[in-house]
């Protein structure tokens, strides 16, 4: 996560606000939930890398937030 703030933070030029004492976020309270992919895999799904998209999608909302009329 620490990798992701930082990439926007440099994208935008804007240092982000991280803050224990901050309004809970939709999903805050609730355990973690891991998804087998086992099956998927055996039958010839192949997974993505996170990192083979998440800097892209990142762009592409950095780029959309600077350019709004």
């Amino acid at each position: 996560m620490r990798e992701i703030i930082e990439y926007v933070e440099k994208k935008t030029g804007k240092k982000a606000i991280v803050d224990k004492a901050g309004e809970n976020a939709p999903y805050n309270g609730v355990p973690e939930y891991s998804i087998n992919t086992q099956k998927a895999q055996t039958l010839g799904f192949r997974f993505s890398s996170l990192h083979d998209w998440i800097y892209e999608l990142l762009d592409y909302y950095v780029w959309n937030d600077r350019n709004r009329s």
